[in-house]
């Protein structure tokens, strides 16, 4: 009972931290808790769709690494996959399952960390800002995507949420998007956007629908006009859509299908691509040598091979579709319909960064990876089936 009750804490640690970069502290607690809970014989696991999967991945991480020409430097990174991913399913689903009403709060607790997060940001971008030394300072792609998932749960429990959390939420959005704007993480910001675009497809609020996509386009021409009155900002937004500002990432995508071709199955190693691109680079290629492919299904493809992308893009579909299943059973403005179509927005974002980024691959990001899944599998299993007989 104690142990739960720990475990239960460190979880919601976890949540609330997320946004700001300090997750890891919160899995370091759960490490523990699981191995006293081992020890003590209550230790269990959550069945869910998510298990097949979740099993492939990691075989596939630890044999690519096993096998990998740079096998020293494979292994430690492969070693997180299991750590990272059991610990934060399985708890993840402990906690959602013991009580079905806990994910609402669960979700309102993450969004308050991120208006936290996004504060301390803004403070870490003045130039003349007092920092504290132990706080540290996370990069600004791991923070903008983190922001960037807070800000479609807060924007996904105000279009289709009780009235009661409007308004606390409805203020929240503002300082979260602030924040996120500051990271200058132009993938999250493509991804807040994946996540405007789902909410206003899957809202239960057909008012707010309309005002959400009024608003989003408004905000997007005011700041379109505006931002030639700071440079950085409008070089940003046109770097979206240039080729030219695009081109080293580009040149990096260019080279994974040869890196398939030359280690099909397995790929090169988990967590190896820092090491193998250089046999690849193109001549004239800009930047310094990348540590992963700025795109999380070209990464699996050249760390892990075919066998790895099919594990990746198998894990994403079965959390993705109990997440359907959950949020089109679930009750129309009802506190869990609101935390069924945040998650599976926040979830869209988080899916829409990694496609020009691989911050995933890091024990930060892992971890709302696996808790938004989880939240989805876990729900779609064992609460919706209840809801839709009722």
């Amino acid at each position: 009972m104690i142990l739960g009750r720990w475990r239960d804490s460190a979880v919601l640690f976890s949540v609330a931290a997320f946004t700001a970069g300090y997750a890891s502290v919160g899995l370091s607690a759960l490490l523990i808790i699981a191995l006293l809970e081992i020890r003590a014989g209550s230790w269990r696991w959550i069945p869910t769709v998510l298990d097949r999967p979740l099993l492939a991945l990691i075989a596939v991480a630890l044999v690519s690494a096993l096998v990998s020409p740079w096998r020293n430097a494979a292994l430690a990174p492969a070693f997180l996959v299991p750590v990272t991913a059991l610990l934060s399913v399985r708890s993840v689903a402990v906690y959602a399952k013991t009580d079905p009403k806990r994910i609402a709060p669960l979700v309102l607790l993450w969004i308050a960390g991120g208006v936290v997060a996004a504060v301390w940001r803004m403070i870490l971008s003045w130039p003349d800002a007092f920092i504290f030394a132990w706080t540290g300072k996370p990069g600004q792609n791991a923070i903008g995507t983190t922001l960037a998932i807070a800000a479609s749960l807060a924007l996904g429990m105000v279009v289709s949420g009780p009235s009661r959390w409007r308004w606390w939420l409805a203020a929240s959005i503002p300082i979260i998007f602030t924040g996120l704007i500051v990271t200058w993480a132009r993938a999250a910001w493509l991804g807040a956007a994946a996540g405007v675009v789902m909410l206003a497809l899957v809202g239960s609020r057909p008012r707010a629908r309309v005002a959400l996509v009024v608003a989003a386009a408004g905000l997007i021409s005011i700041g379109w006009a505006v931002s030639p009155q700071w440079p950085g900002l409008h070089k940003a937004l046109e770097s979206l859509v240039s080729l030219e500002a695009n081109e080293n990432r580009i040149a990096i995508w260019r080279v994974v299908p040869k890196m398939v071709a030359d280690y099909p199955l397995l790929g090169t190693g988990y967590g190896t691509f820092k090491f193998a691109y250089p046999r690849y680079r193109e001549l004239g290629a800009k930047g310094p040598t990348p540590s992963f492919a700025h795109n999380f299904l070209l990464n699996a493809a050249a760390e892990t091979g075919l066998l790895g992308v099919a594990a990746v893009i198998s894990l994403w579909a079965a959390g993705l579709t109990a997440m359907w299943r959950w949020q089109r059973r679930t009750l129309p403005v009802s506190g869990e319909h609101a935390a069924a179509t945040a998650i599976l927005a926040a979830t869209v974002t988080l899916f829409t960064t990694q496609l020009f980024d691989d911050t995933v691959m890091s024990v930060q990001i892992g971890f709302g990876l696996f808790a938004l899944l989880t939240l989805g599998a876990v729900a779609d299993r064992y609460v919706a089936p209840k809801n839709s007989q009722s």
